[in-house]
């Protein structure tokens, strides 16, 4: 047996917009949308630095590394050293051949 489906627009009324956690998303959709903001002030200025990003790919690469080191070869394990003597050469220095690429794909300075 086919279910009727009505032509009419829906006003809210139907049986799965009474479910209260779906109004609450409405609520909170519609609020995004007049334009209140979706995080909090502090939140708001999260964007990527260049010490953010050498400190992402960082821990990218020795994971990386240590996955290639346990499924592929054990000789990946010399990525991992190699990326960890640069941070701590770059500690030292202050010169990262990473920040410097990053510096040129335009992120902002820390």
């Amino acid at each position: 047996m086919r279910r009727w489906i009505s032509r009419r627009p829906n006003t809210g009324n139907c049986p799965p917009c009474r479910v209260p956690g779906l109004q609450k998303i409405k609520r909170i959709l519609k609020l995004e949308y007049k334009g209140a903001p979706a995080a909090p002030a502090s939140q708001k200025d999260s964007d990527m630095t260049i010490h953010n990003a050498v400190t992402a790919f960082a821990g990218f690469m020795v994971l990386l590394s240590v996955a290639l080191t346990y499924w592929v070869s054990p000789y990946w394990v010399w990525l991992t050293v190699f990326v960890g003597a640069n941070l701590l050469q770059s500690s030292f220095t202050g010169f990262c051949p990473a920040a410097m690429i990053f510096a040129k794909m335009g992120l902002k300075p820390s």
